[in-house]
């Protein structure tokens, strides 16, 4: 089996200078996507990863110009809200370029948690995140929010920075290749050389709803195309139900 590994920047799913728009950041998933469709024809399986600066960056900004109306949440909950946008965004993305192509491939997204340590995290603000401000707008952010900030030479301006700590350890492996050996399990039980993208993904969906109810709801949305709160709901009650 041959693993490709693709890694997305998050500047090249929203440009510098651009507007967040999800338009604009939909525009250049689907032109990349279209481009790994080539990679999937010499390889097995593909994991795509992805930066996150820009669009963390915005949900920050979010956080605090309505901080007055709506408690803003923390820079970590802002990132795991960032990785699930951008993974719908890159699924949905891929699945619509496999359906253009004629691939037949199963797509899944998964939240990354990760254990870090946490001491001396001020030396380690290296993370640029959100957009450019001028010198003026650094020094009232500043001295109002007490912010960290870097020069951009290249592109000209400021962005803020916050700790990038490295991962000591990524939470959660265990379940996961628990999920990816069930499956294979079930495949090699079946005698098949060959099965479609919708037997897998009907494996997996019923593993995850065994191991992890918050992923499989995840994972459902976009599989079982719960498209309307009132078909979530049914989704929800069926889980607490069973």
């Amino acid at each position: 089996m041959v693993l490709a590994v693709i890694a997305l920047g998050g500047n090249a799913i929203l440009r510098a200078g651009e507007e967040a728009t999800l338009t604009n950041q939909m525009r250049h998933l689907q032109l990349t996507c279209r481009h790994i469709m080539n990679v999937l024809d010499g390889f097995d399986d593909l994991v795509i990863t992805h930066g996150n600066g820009p669009q963390v960056g915005d949900i920050v900004m979010q956080n605090e110009l309505s901080r007055e109306d709506i408690p803003p949440m923390p820079l970590d909950v802002c990132v795991a809200e960032s990785q699930g946008q951008m993974g719908y965004m890159i699924q949905l993305s891929l699945l619509n370029a496999l359906e253009r192509s004629g691939k037949d491939a199963d797509v899944f997204c998964t939240l990354g948690t990760v254990l870090i340590d946490n001491r001396h995290l001020h030396d380690l603000s290296t993370k640029p995140i959100g957009p450019f401000y001028s010198a003026s707008e650094v020094e009232v952010l500043r001295a109002e929010r007490d912010w960290e900030f870097v020069e951009d030479l290249k592109r000209g301006g400021y962005r803020r920075v916050v700790p990038s700590p490295p991962p000591i350890q990524v939470l959660g492996m265990e379940v996961l290749q628990r999920l990816i050996g069930q499956v294979e399990a079930q495949l090699q039980k079946q005698g098949k050389s060959e099965v479609s993208s919708r037997v897998v993904g009907d494996l997996v969906i019923d593993g995850l709803k065994e191991m992890d109810q918050i992923a499989y709801i995840r994972y459902a949305i976009v599989y079982l195309g719960l498209d309307d709160l009132h078909s979530l709901r049914n989704e929800i009650d069926h889980l607490l139900e069973s």
